[in-house]
């Protein structure tokens, strides 16, 4: 491996790493994956800089949160707005990203099965459709752009499609694959950004 090429260290998933893996392809810039087993990240948990993953090893240092790593790498693939204001609208779409991540999470870790099926009960039919709602809402005041943040793609899209197409493929137990569907602003923009062509490449061969 070239000692410029950044290392993205994380599991054998989508999860947080997608967005900087669609990030690299897209932007046409060069990243290696590191895979590590869960034993191995129980083990070398304290030793992480921030104590989670993903991180990403660059030449310079370790960039420690997914966000930063997305717009590091976005930056470099142009796919982040020279506007302001757009790059605001992106910034609010990453936090938001966070949001579900959190609110998932949860009920991931859970391990009494009474206690996590009620839990994504309660994502199922309260929490997930108020916050795919405010999207909704969100898409609805910004006119009818092609994607979230105008009519380019950029890191704001690719963070909330692996979001959208968690929920949507029906791995999420007791999560409905069918919640985007009463949201029509925002499926329309999920499936946008589904028809392109490299989104289309990294589903199809993720690489794990």
């Amino acid at each position: 491996m070239s000692e410029e090429t950044p290392k993205l260290v994380y599991w054998k998933f989508h999860g947080r790493a997608a967005c900087v893996r669609l990030a690299a392809i897209i932007g046409g810039v060069k990243i290696e994956d590191e895979f590590m087993s869960f034993d191995d990240f129980k083990a070398k948990k304290e030793e992480l800089p921030f104590g989670t993953l993903p991180i990403l090893k660059t030449s310079k240092g370790t960039i420690c949160q997914s966000n930063a790593q997305l717009l590091y790498i976005g930056r470099q693939g142009n796919l982040v707005p020279s506007d302001p204001f757009k790059m605001a609208q992106v910034d609010d779409l990453l936090g938001l990203g966070e949001d579900f991540y959190g609110k998932i999470s949860p009920s991931i870790r859970e391990q009494d099965p009474e206690k996590k099926a009620a839990m994504r009960k309660e994502l199922n039919d309260e929490v997930f459709p108020r916050m795919i709602g405010y999207v909704e809402r969100w898409l609805k005041g910004n006119g009818n752009s092609k994607y979230f943040v105008g009519d380019e793609i950029t890191v704001a899209d690719l963070k909330m499609y692996p979001i959208f197409q968690w929920l949507a493929s029906g791995k999420l137990d007791g999560v409905s694959s069918d919640l985007l569907k009463s949201f029509p602003e925002v499926s329309r923009v999920y499936n946008n950004i589904g028809d392109h062509s490299k989104v289309k490449e990294y589903y199809a061969n993720p690489g794990f």
